[in-house]
């Protein structure tokens, strides 16, 4: 769920965060992008923003987060998959560091031999996967990748190097809905490096002021732990947090949520140092420590451990804690009513649980959980009127349902939730006019409905849909210049013109569109 409260990330910190938001709402089909982070804490910020932003949109982001280098080396097959395949974004993200003495370095060998890999089926992936792919390392790899992989390289939407950026001094703990993984960022840059250790030296002087006085104790020893994450050093953040939840736990009377909290902060430190059996024992503390206290905490909590449990491939265990949030959004709603709040916070739930069951197999519960969704989204529609969010979330879920149904073999259900999602984004493109939102939307639409009547052997129709879909590419073209999305956005439309062209029988017109696509190609290894 959308927290009550945002990270400040600052004025270049935002800046990252909206090249990420255009990329994600302008992008159709494939697209490539790197994050050099120093600390999982730095990438969770956009991750989460991500995560909400494609919830919003009924999509959904596949997070992979391999905990060890063999099981990085042999990631290439789940990029093959159907969760990969249908996600609006996947994300992979191993910020592991080798040990100091440079003695064997099995993390930075497995990003390059993975990049390496996906440098020789770059064209397999761009044509298997339909959203964006996001790979997160260390920075140091940044020059080595590019070196290992200067063909994948090439065809990059965008780079994003992030560093930490910690508080002058500790802040009061807040007892709020945020991810406490979800801190400060920005470019890297020296000020930012002293500023965060400035942070610390600060906490440490005031730790030394603080002797005896328990509850000051605390505080100064939480916002050490957020300046600890954000350096990147997860084994003294483990110990701070270690430290900070005995004094809290040392009285009986204390805050339940306070204790929660420190459960919570020791569970991000430990996930942050690798050890996710122990993350995930103090998030469930966590939750039985809250109790019913604070419903969209708890949602939040077992949100994060449903994440953590999908990051070790504990489908089961995931979906349990997936269900429990989605019994606490029902009421929650039960509660405040059908507020529009209340509302989106039910549909997250129940996509998050459709998507694991459609992971899962279970098609019958995931079309279940994407029809209530869409009805959900009818209700907030006839709730606010038809204004821009309610038209966009409603296309979304059409679009979510219709992928559910195509999956089920029911092609003539997919075909109809496709088209009046296409019917909707014509509605939005009317009243925004031209922008690249408006543009990337319809763009959506019609390439399901050119996929669906593909499948349904209707190719005159797919190819009405393809064609227009060429249209809003190069129109796009021209809004953006020539970066590297636009053109491999439309390389991507003219290859599957060339493709439709060629099952009608028009060879002439599929080999010009193919040469042009090919042209794009060219331009982007440049």
């Amino acid at each position: 769920m959308r927290p009550v409260t945002e990270a400040d990330i600052g004025p270049k910190g935002e800046a990252e965060w909206l090249r990420l938001r255009r990329q994600l709402e302008l992008a159709e089909g494939f697209w490539l992008g790197f994050i050099f982070s120093p600390s999982p804490l730095s990438a969770g910020v956009l991750r989460r923003r991500t995560e909400r932003l494609l919830r919003g949109q009924t999509r959904r982001l596949e997070f992979i987060h391999p905990e060890s280098p063999s099981a990085l080396r042999e990631l290439i097959p789940a990029l093959f998959t159907h969760e990969a395949a249908t996600a609006g974004c996947t994300w992979v993200e191993a910020l592991h560091l080798d040990p100091g003495d440079g003695t064997e370095q099995p993390w930075r060998e497995a990003w390059l031999w993975l990049v390496s890999r996906m440098n020789e089926r770059r064209d397999a992936l761009r044509r298997h996967l339909r959203g964006g792919l996001v790979l997160v390392a260390p920075p140091e790899l940044k020059h080595l990748m590019r070196e290992a992989a200067s063909d994948l390289w090439s065809i990059r939407a965008l780079v994003i190097e992030l560093a930490p950026i910690a508080e002058s001094s500790p802040r009061e703990p807040r007892l709020d809905l945020e991810s406490f993984s979800d801190r400060a960022v920005s470019r890297k840059s020296p000020e930012a490096e002293e500023l965060s250790q400035f942070a610390l030296a600060e906490s440490e002087r005031l730790l030394a002021k603080t002797a005896g006085d328990e509850p000051r104790q605390i505080e100064v020893l939480l916002g050490r732990l957020d300046a600890l994450l954000s350096s990147g050093r997860t084994g003294e953040a483990v110990e701070t947090a270690r430290r900070a939840r005995e004094l809290i736990f040392k009285n009986p009377l204390r805050n339940p949520q306070l204790q929660a909290m420190a459960l919570h902060k020791l569970a991000l430190a430990e996930k942050a140092h690798g050890d996710p059996a122990a993350a995930a024992e103090h998030l469930e503390q966590s939750v039985k420590v809250l109790g019913s206290r604070d419903n969209r905490y708890r949602a939040l909590l077992l949100n994060e451990l449903a994440n953590l449990a999908l990051s070790r491939s504990e489908f089961v265990p995931a979906l349990a804690s997936f269900e429990g949030s989605l019994s606490l959004a029902r009421q929650l709603r039960a509660a405040s009513g059908d507020t529009p709040e209340a509302l989106r916070d039910l549909s997250i739930s129940l996509d998050n649980v459709g998507a694991l069951q459609e992971r899962l197999g279970n098609l019958p519960a995931a079309s279940a959980a994407s029809e209530e969704s869409l009805s959900l989204a009818r209700q907030l529609r006839a709730a606010l009127g038809d204004t821009p969010e309610t038209l966009r979330v409603l296309s979304g879920s059409l679009i979510r349902v219709g992928d559910v149904q195509m999956s089920l073999g029911n092609l003539p259900a997919a075909s109809a939730a496709f088209e009046e999602s296409l019917s909707l984004t014509r509605q939005l493109r009317a009243a925004w006019g031209d922008t690249p939102e408006a543009l990337r939307d319809l763009s959506v639409s019609l390439h399901r409905v050119g996929d669906v009547q593909q499948s349904l052997g209707n190719l005159p129709a797919a190819s009405a849909a393809f064609e227009e879909s060429l249209s809003l590419a190069r129109q796009i073209h021209e809004l953006m210049g020539d970066i590297p999305q636009a053109l491999d956005d439309l390389s991507i439309s003219l290859e599957n013109v060339a493709y439709i062209r060629k099952r009608l029988g028009d060879q002439v017109g599929a080999a010009r569109a193919q040469e042009e696509a090919q042209a794009l190609r060219r331009r982007l290894k440049e």
